[in-house]
């Protein structure tokens, strides 16, 4: 995924819903893209069990997982939160995840 995802500003931003997953996946995926290489920042959804947003980055990135995070979910009713290289949350509906995924993703690329 990584590979064929664009560098914008000096970053590669990866934003994915995953219907069919739950929680555990997209919290190891989001911690092994930013694993990966410096400069990723992903932002992934997952619509089994409850809906859930996980936001990850590379250490020592610009973005503040925990922050941006907080502000997407709180937006959509939901409730979470972490550190600035990685944060999870809930929100009340998976239908919700790909406009919030969208919008997280136009803050990422705004950022310095």
């Amino acid at each position: 995924m990584l590979a064929r995802t664009p560098v914008e500003s000096g970053r590669k931003i990866v934003a994915e819903f995953f219907p069919e997953r739950d929680l555990a996946f997209v919290k190891l995926f989001a911690q092994k893209l930013a694993a990966a290489e410096p400069g990723v920042i992903a932002l992934v959804g997952a619509g089994q069990g409850t809906p859930t947003l996980v936001f990850a980055q590379s250490p020592g990135g610009l973005f503040d997982a925990g922050a941006a995070l907080k502000a997407t979910v709180a937006s959509a009713g939901g409730r979470g939160g972490g550190t600035r290289d990685l944060a999870q949350g809930g929100v009340p509906s998976a239908s919700l995840i790909p406009e919030l995924l969208a919008r997280a993703a136009s803050a990422a690329r705004a950022i310095g």
